[in-house]
């Protein structure tokens, strides 16, 4: 007779819940509340790993727009010689607010 041993090595966590919650969890006693958190933190990770694929794709397509835009720009008017990073900078400072650091 064989015996096949699957030990599965866990951690272990501390889940802070109200008194009035854990006092509603004590008299479901008959309720396995790690395995009740442990799915739930299962479907949490698949619905965020879904939603960063989403996120991936959306960046990679407007990655390949504006790789479009360049080209066509570039196409029309030969190399534009551009330095974005002035014109990010007044946008962020009109989102945020200034920022402290002396023009140049």
């Amino acid at each position: 007779m064989y015996i096949q041993c699957n030990y599965i090595e866990m951690a272990t966590i501390t889940v802070r819940v109200p008194e009035r919650l854990q006092r509603e969890m004590r008299r479901l006693k008959h309720v396995n509340w790690s395995e009740v958190i442990r799915k739930s933190i299962e479907e949490r990770i698949g619905s965020e790993q879904v939603a960063r694929g989403r996120d991936r794709a959306r960046i990679v397509e407007a990655n390949r727009k504006v790789d479009g835009l360049y080209e066509d720009i570039r196409r029309r008017y030969g190399i534009v010689k551009y330095d974005s990073t002035l014109t990010v900078r007044s946008w962020r400072d009109l989102r945020y607010g200034a920022s402290s650091r002396t023009p140049r």
